[in-house]
């Protein structure tokens, strides 16, 4: 990715041009970002080909999407989808049971994760432990929700 972003034609999302972003990975999934032209698109595709060929993994289609802001045409959208075999998104969606969206996350947005993380600590049986038992089981829930 780092390579594609190299290249000329190449221009990174407004939001991850200062932190040169081009891709976060997590286990078997990965989320890219580029400005939404079609030569930076091409050129993300042409370094999955790549890596593709490489290492003999390839993109599940059925399980991919492109997401775009309002100032996509039709016309690019059409043409990017059909280059990718992607599907069209729509923006929030979520990821890991967290919402992924363009505007800041409110505290309503993280019920569920709070919720879940409410659940594993009382039913861990908090109750019957220390205030430094249930100290350390509260960080080790957190650690692992973060890491999951």
């Amino acid at each position: 990715m780092h390579y594609a972003a190299r290249r000329r034609g190449f221009k990174f999302h407004p939001l991850c041009k200062e932190l040169k972003l081009t891709n976060l990975m997590f286990a078997d999934d990965v989320l890219m970002f580029c400005k939404g032209d079609a030569s930076s698109m091409l050129l993300i595709l042409k370094a999955f080909n790549t890596f593709s060929k490489t290492s003999g993994l390839k993109i599940s289609l059925s399980k991919s999407n492109a997401y775009f802001n309002g100032a996509v045409s039709d016309t690019l959208k059409n043409y990017i989808l059909s280059v990718s075999g992607f599907k069209e998104g729509s923006i929030p969606f979520k990821y890991l049971e967290m919402p992924i969206q363009t505007t800041r996350l409110r505290r309503k947005d993280c019920d569920v994760l709070i919720e879940k993380i409410c659940k594993r600590i009382h039913g861990l049986g908090a109750k019957k432990l220390s205030y430094a038992g249930r100290l350390v089981l509260i960080k080790a829930v957190l650690t692992t929700l973060h890491s999951y």
